[in-house]
């Protein structure tokens, strides 16, 4: 084989892996945009329950104050 076969085979190959490449990163993008409004529910909702925690501690925060004013 010369040396401007090697040349066109490895130039051919390199686009075709550059191709596969980006059709295999197109399909993991169109996965994850399927994937996507689950994970912000899940999101949302761990969220909403830190949210209601903090809420919880709040209230008692105030409490602890409004007490320990009244101690003084």
């Amino acid at each position: 084989m010369s040396h401007a076969m090697i040349w066109t085979f490895g130039i051919l190959a390199f686009f075709l892996l550059l191709i596969l490449i980006s059709k295999i990163g197109r399909r993991h993008s169109y996965a994850y945009g399927a994937l996507a409004p689950q994970q912000d529910q899940k999101v949302n909702a761990r969220l909403e329950e830190i949210n209601q925690k903090l809420d919880g501690l709040q209230t008692q925060l105030s409490g602890l104050e409004r007490i320990l004013k009244e101690v003084e």
